[in-house]
């Protein structure tokens, strides 16, 4: 049966950062009224039963997509484990469903346990298997992990194995549970920059643009700026606060040693790219980035992101981004998995 046939899938696994499950729960209920929690395969983890379906589910969230679910996958084999062949008795379930893969796609095998089962398999082991057998019995399927257009998501709790196959889209991420993690580079300022990496890999941002000026505001210790300058912007890092010397020395980086408000007052300077990492209250936040507006050029894009409070709403939450409207054209929301009590918003001009 191929992935386009809409077969009704009715249970399915997602995953939610342990700050957000009820927003969470609740971009789902608002798609399927019917979301009931069969029961949690760890804190971060549900198994889901659901009346529409998941292809319906999936098709919404490709239009609309969510903030706070990180992943979903479709659940069409379950498993018990039952002796040490684990692995080869996961191999022998998914080769028995390859017809739900799609011909000359590309696809990956992504695993995830949660808790050992009673054998002691790796991750790589069963991706390494599966792969090879799944390739066997149909050759013109292409392995890619790195982007995938299809999926085999298989996920062990204790004895339990859950196997789905979907397309990539289907997923809301393409990374194995929503978590997308980079390398650490040897000249990596801060943890920050994996924010501003996946900001740009999850909204599909076309980087770097022609005339290649950007701004960063609360620049300091400069964790975006070197995103920034690697994709070859002449950056203006605004913040009272030192750089780390490696940018502060950078000849392609101008520190403007005042603040944000400062700034704008003084300036009549407009750039291709604008960049918020301040961490102060939304409200502020908003009110900064009404002012950047003016100073963002006709096809500029900018970048923030809104600290939020324990306590706060989906409804609260999308408040903050219709305010955001009034300036901007709001082309992405997104609680990404490098972000903590935060959401990341890519705006473009108005």
């Amino acid at each position: 049966m191929p992935l386009t046939e809409k077969k009704i899938i009715n249970k399915i696994i997602a995953t939610f950062d342990k700050d957000y499950i009820a927003e969470g729960l609740g971009e789902l209920q608002n798609v399927d009224k019917g979301i009931k929690i069969i029961k949690w395969l760890d804190s971060e983890v549900a198994l889901v039963s659901c009346e529409i379906g998941f292809n319906l589910i999936a098709e919404h969230f490709r239009i609309e997509k969510p903030i706070f679910i990180q992943h979903i996958f479709p659940v069409q084999v379950y498993i018990t484990l039952h002796d040490k062949s684990s692995v080869l008795q996961i191999a022998e379930h998914v080769v028995q469903v390859n017809y739900l893969l799609l011909d000359n796609l590309s696809f990956a095998i992504q695993t995830r346990i949660l808790q050992p089962s009673i054998s002691d398999m790796k991750k790589f082991e069963v991706n390494n298997l599966v792969a090879q057998r799944l390739i066997n019995v149909n050759p013109t399927l292409i392995l890619d992990v790195k982007n995938p257009q299809q999926i085999v998501s298989i996920l062990s709790f204790k004895n339990e194995v859950y196997i789905g196959i979907s397309l990539a889209t289907s997923n809301i991420s393409n990374w194995a549970g929503g978590k997308r993690r980079f390398a650490r580079e040897e000249n990596q300022i801060s943890r920050a920059e994996f924010k501003l990496l996946e900001a740009i890999e999850y909204f599909n941002i076309d980087l770097p643009m022609v005339t290649r000026s950007a701004l960063d505001l609360g620049a300091a210790p400069g964790g975006w700026t070197r995103v920034l300058v690697k994709h070859g912007y002449l950056v203006y890092a605004v913040d009272p606060a030192a750089l780390d010397e490696r940018m502060a020395s950078n000849s392609r980086v101008i520190h403007i040693k005042e603040t944000s408000q400062s700034f704008f007052k003084s300036t009549n300077l407009v750039f291709d790219i604008i960049v918020n990492d301040m961490k102060m209250d939304c409200q502020d936040t908003i009110k900064i980035m009404g002012e950047a507006s003016n100073h963002l050029s006709d096809k500029g894009i900018a970048i923030v992101t809104l600290k939020l409070k324990k306590g706060d709403t989906l409804k609260k939450i999308i408040s903050y981004i219709e305010l955001l409207k009034r300036w901007y054209i709001v082309s992405g929301v997104r609680h990404l998995f490098h972000n903590r009590l935060e959401v990341t918003v890519y705006l473009r001009k108005k």
